[in-house]
């Protein structure tokens, strides 16, 4: 709607300035993320003046009650008895708290950290929402022996279609880093008229993934919550002299992934418990996709060290280079099983399937 308004601002003569757009907004709302992404966070909230990509200067002018000399003692009595949030809006023009604000608790200093080397024992997992029109996101986190989650890299772009959204995913993952599980949105299974899903494409591209069982959205934003909870501190935050720190922790490096959860509301219509669908939700909607199905185990399983007596009674898979496979009479779906490869360790890896 915006971008639509600024289409017409033109005065249609040449030497007829057109002096530009003033709005006003308070915090809050499904467009509350929006407008901090365009005017609040890249003036520094208001501390400089940008220009834009059209070579218009952008300024953000902070407006509290206190700047107002006009205002009746009734109405400032009014804001200051507003509930916490609403009051930090209203009264004080806060843009990081809003009322609505799914994640409240989200904050730089407690949650977010600068990067730092993370073992190669720890397990590595993906959790992928798929988009072309709408961005389509991928988050990296690390699990490390006490539970807690580690978010060390995100892919974020709109506009790219899934075989390069796979090569890049590869791209990212270069070198000796292993991916334990991908869990995906359910949705790149649907078929949309294509001769293949979306899952097929990553597949033929080397990128093998795990259906995510989503189950509800509540459970899942329920469970991100329960992650930013305080915890026994780790290693890192014992060093610094601290006796808790949250169930996870977020590289500096990730801006969207703290844009976007930080900035994320609560549905005004339905659930008041979900998130608002019309928000900017795509690594949120990884996040609580890994997160929910941690533990669950992949669908291209490993079957190296597994002890023989789990093994016992099975159907192993007949072996195709270093994967098995097992023909599904039902719905005529290979079902996938790497083995092991030269004897080396691939416990905590991924292996090209020989069909893709």
């Amino acid at each position: 709607m915006i971008a639509f308004l600024e289409s017409r601002l033109r005065s249609g003569r040449a030497d007829i300035p057109v002096l530009g757009i003033r709005s006003s907004a308070n915090p809050g709302g499904a467009g509350h993320g929006a407008v901090k992404a365009r005017y609040i966070v890249p003036t520094n909230h208001g501390e400089r003046v940008i220009t834009d990509e059209r070579g218009r200067t952008v300024r953000f002018i902070p407006s509290r009650l206190s700047d107002n000399p006009h205002v009746n003692p009734e109405y400032a009595a009014d804001l200051h008895a507003l509930p916490a949030k609403l009051r930090a809006a209203f009264l004080d023009g806060n843009w990081n708290v809003f009322s609505g604000q799914m994640y409240p608790e989200l904050t730089r200093d407690r949650h977010v950290i600068a990067p730092i080397s993370l073992p190669e024992s720890w397990r590595r997992y993906n959790g992928i929402d798929w988009g072309f029109g709408k961005p389509w996101g991928v988050l990296y986190a690390a699990v490390d022996e006490d539970g807690r989650v580690w978010w060390y890299r995100e892919l974020y772009s709109a506009g790219v279609g899934e075989a390069e959204q796979a090569r890049r995913i590869l791209e990212a993952e270069a070198g000796d880093e292993r991916v334990l599980i991908r869990y995906a949105d359910d949705a790149m299974w649907a078929s949309r008229g294509d001769p293949k899903t979306i899952a097929d494409v990553y597949a033929d591209n080397g990128v093998h993934l795990t259906r995510a069982n989503k189950g509800s959205r509540v459970i899942g934003w329920q469970r991100l919550r329960s992650y930013l909870a305080e915890k026994p501190a780790c290693f890192l935050h014992r060093s610094m002299g601290w006796d808790t720190c949250p169930g996870m922790h977020m590289f500096s490096t990730l801006e969207n992934f703290y844009r976007t959860l930080s900035d994320l509301p609560h549905a005004t219509k339905g659930d008041p418990e979900d998130a608002d669908t019309n928000a900017e939700d795509h690594l949120p909607d990884c996040a609580r996709y890994l997160l929910i199905n941690l533990g669950t185990g992949p669908e291209f399983v490993i079957l190296e060290d597994t002890p023989k007596s789990l093994l016992d009674g099975m159907e192993i898979p007949e072996q195709v280079g270093n994967f098995g496979y097992r023909r599904d009479d039902t719905d005529g779906m290979f079902a996938a099983a790497a083995l092991a490869r030269n004897g080396s360790d691939q416990a905590h890896g991924t292996q090209r399937s020989p069909f893709a």
